[in-house]
C-alpha cells in the first residue's frame, strides 16, 4: 500500500467515524451534572485491554491506573455535593469509546485518549492527566533497530487511535494495518504476520509483559509522538467537566495523583516509567493556573 493510499484511506475512515459520531450527538444529549447526582450513580467508559491503565483482574473486574482516577473523581464529587456517587464502569473499545459518549451510554471516557483538535469537534476534554510517548513494540529477531527500518512493513495501529496517522504525518513509509484490539496485534506480531505494533509507550509495555515470548520483544527507543491523555465529556457540559477538572487539579496539588501513579508504574509491577521533569512541570502548571 503506497503512501499516498494509505493517508486518503485513513482520511476517509476518520471522516466516517466523524459523521457517526456528529449524528449521536443530536440524537442522544449528555446527562447533566444535576442529573448524575440524582441517579446517584455516575457510568464512567474504561479500557479493559490496555494494561495497566484499565484491565480485566483475574477476577473478573476492571481496574487499572485511570480506573482509580476515575473513583478519585467520583469521590471527589460526591463530598463537594454531599452525595454519595457510586462508580458504574463500563469497558470500551478504542474504536467505540467516543461512540459510548456520543449514545449517553456513559457520562464521560477516561480511557487513554488523546485530545486532539479533530476530536474536540465531537467532544469536550479535561485537562490532560497523562503524557505518553508514541513508538513501536518489535521482535528482537527481526532486526529492526529504528522506525526507518520498517519502511514498507506492516506495523499495526488500532481503529480510532492517532498512532498511524503521526508515523504517516511524520513522513515514515510504513504500511499501517488496522486492528480493533491490541491482543489480536499482538498475536500477529507473535506469529510474525506483521512487523511491530505502533502505540503509546506504556501500553506496549503492557503488552510485552503479557506476551508469551516477552523476552524476544522490545520497544523502540526512537519516539515519533508525545500523548496528552484527557477525559472526554459530551459537548457543552461543563459543570461536569469543570468537576472532573477540579477533582485532578486537587489530586495533583496534594500529592493523591502521585500516590496513584507509583501504584501502577512501579518496578514492582513491571511498569516503571518515572515522571520526567518537564512532564511532571506541565501537570502541576495545569493544577495551579488552569484557571
Amino acid at each position: 500500500m503506497g503512501k499516498l493510499h494509505s493517508v486518503t484511506l485513513m482520511k476517509i475512515v476518520y471522516l466516517l467515524v466523524l459523521l457517526v459520531l456528529l449524528v449521536f450527538q443530536e440524537d442522544s444529549p449528555a446527562r447533566s451534572l444535576q442529573e448524575i447526582l440524582n441517579s446517584g450513580e455516575i457510568r464512567v467508559g474504561v479500557k479493559e485491554d490496555s494494561f495497566p491503565f484499565g484491565f480485566r483482574d483475574r477476577d473478573g473486574s476492571l481496574k487499572g491506573f485511570e480506573v482509580d482516577i476515575a473513583k478519585y473523581i467520583a469521590d471527589y464529587i460526591s463530598l463537594r455535593y454531599k452525595k454519595k456517587l457510586k462508580v458504574k464502569l463500563l469497558p470500551v473499545s478504542t474504536k467505540n469509546r467516543l461512540e459510548f459518549l456520543k449514545q449517553d451510554k456513559v457520562d464521560f471516557v477516561i480511557a487513554t485518549i488523546t485530545a486532539t483538535r479533530e476530536r474536540d469537534l465531537v467532544v469536550d476534554f479535561s485537562i490532560f492527566y497523562f503524557i505518553a510517548q508514541g513508538t513501536i513494540l518489535t521482535r528482537k529477531d527481526f532486526g529492526l533497530k529504528s522506525i526507518e527500518d520498517f519502511s514498507h512493513k506492516k506495523i499495526a495501529v488500532l481503529s480510532g487511535s492517532t498512532s498511524g496517522s503521526w508515523l504517516i504525518k511524520a513522513n515514515y513509509k510504513v504500511e499501517p494495518v488496522i486492528y480493533d484490539n491490541y491482543i489480536l496485534a499482538l498475536n500477529d506480531l507473535e506469529k510474525g504476520k506483521i512487523s511491530g505494533i505502533a502505540s503509546d509507550n506504556v501500553i506496549l509495555i503492557g503488552l510485552k509483559n503479557i506476551s508469551k515470548m516477552n523476552n524476544n520483544l522490545f520497544l523502540l527507543p526512537q519516539v515519533f509522538s508525545y500523548e496528552q491523555y484527557a477525559i472526554a465529556v459530551n459537548e457543552n457540559n461543563s459543570d461536569l467537566r469543570d468537576e472532573i477538572n477540579f477533582a485532578l487539579m486537587e489530586a495533583m496539588r496534594l500529592g493523591d495523583y502521585d500516590r496513584i501513579y507509583n501504584k501502577w508504574f512501579s518496578r514492582k509491577n513491571g511498569y516503571y516509567i518515572p515522571i520526567i521533569e518537564k512532564i511532571g512541570t506541565g501537570l502541576l502548571f495545569q493544577a495551579y493556573f488552569h484557571y
